[in-house]
């Protein structure tokens, strides 16, 4: 009895040291693509955001207005200068894309798109100064009408990285075209003085370029699918300004026109939360809303009248992104 317990250990104990070790059940890895999907693999994606932004540009003041009427033998004791107003608007910006086979690569191509108009009227009698007439004309009202034509047409080839279960990132180049149309009535009433007074005015600016994009998307995991998003992007580009201005008035009218070539950097940040579901089929619906800002240096180069100069401005926008993605 005694040898057979020994046999019958040593043979367990053989059959351990040589049996095939159990295997661990592998994590599924999460997909940096999909963010929500576990399968690494090609398809495509489509978005479609809606913007509500606010604009604002320097170079569009349009009066002077003084806090007494300017006749004579009166004094003034305060004068503001009168900008174009900036209002909030609707746009939308749509695009689609394709992950490509092989380590997260992908290609995105977007369409942004804005077109308003805003204008700002100021009545008081015998207290406007126009800024585009000689010193000594006086009215008692004026209006500004701007309108903005904007559109960029963006394409990026990126790629995302896992630093982390809970940060990914997907640095990105590409380029960007853009066509930013522009232009500003002014009108004075009860225009009197001034040997070359002017009652209308019309600036116009367009603008047409292309150049390189260079940027990172960012999205921080929260867990339960959302996620704290940043991302900055910036685009260097070089096109031509088509400038002109037209004026007529009691004694006056002419007109004046520069084209130029010009290179016409641009910044936008992006900062705010999604959210993000996998099918079972391993499609991905996304949801977020972000607060979103652009700044384009010296966008407004209309032509100045009564000189060779030019009035210059830089363009800012800012306001929510509502995003929608889908990925299949």
């Amino acid at each position: 009895m005694k040898y057979n317990s020994l046999i019958l250990f040593s043979c367990v104990g053989c059959s351990s040291l040589f049996a095939e070790p159990e295997k661990t059940q592998e994590q599924p890895k999460q997909n940096p693509t999909t963010f929500q999907c576990t399968e690494d693999r090609p398809g495509f994606f489509f978005t479609a955001d809606y913007l509500y932004w606010s604009f604002s540009e320097g170079g569009l003041a349009f009066a002077s207005v003084s806090n007494t009427p300017l006749v004579e033998g009166a004094a003034s004791t305060k004068i503001t200068i009168e900008n174009q107003n900036h209002g909030w608007h609707s746009g939308f910006r749509i695009g689609a894309g394709g992950r490509l086979p092989h380590d997260n690569w992908d290609l995105y191509l977007n369409w942004t798109y804005f077109n308003f108009t805003n204008e700002r009227s100021i009545h008081r009698e015998n207290s406007v100064l126009p800024l585009f007439s000689p010193l000594g004309a006086v009215a008692s009202s004026a209006k500004s009408k701007w309108h903005l034509n904007f559109e960029t047409l963006d394409l990026e080839l990126g790629k995302f990285f896992e630093n982390s279960r809970f940060l990914l990132f997907r640095p990105f180049i590409g380029v960007q075209g853009a066509l930013i149309n522009q232009s500003q009535n002014i009108a004075y009433g009860g225009l009197s003085g001034g040997s070359f007074a002017l009652d209308h005015i019309h600036r116009k600016n367009d603008f047409l370029a292309i150049g390189p994009r260079f940027g990172c998307d960012t999205r921080w995991i929260l867990g339960a699918g959302i996620g704290i998003v940043g991302n900055i992007a910036g685009d260097l580009l070089f096109g031509k300004f088509d400038r002109n201005a037209e004026f007529t008035g009691p004694s006056a009218t002419g007109k004046v026109r520069a084209n130029s070539h010009f290179l016409s950097p641009n910044l936008q940040i992006a900062l705010g939360v999604d959210w993000a579901y996998c099918f079972k089929n391993k499609q991905v619906l996304w949801l977020g809303a972000n607060y979103e800002t652009q700044f384009w240096w010296s966008q407004w180069m209309a032509p100045a009248l009564f000189s060779c100069s030019r009035s210059e401005g830089d363009l800012g926008s800012q306001g929510l992104t509502v995003q929608f993605r889908y990925d299949f």
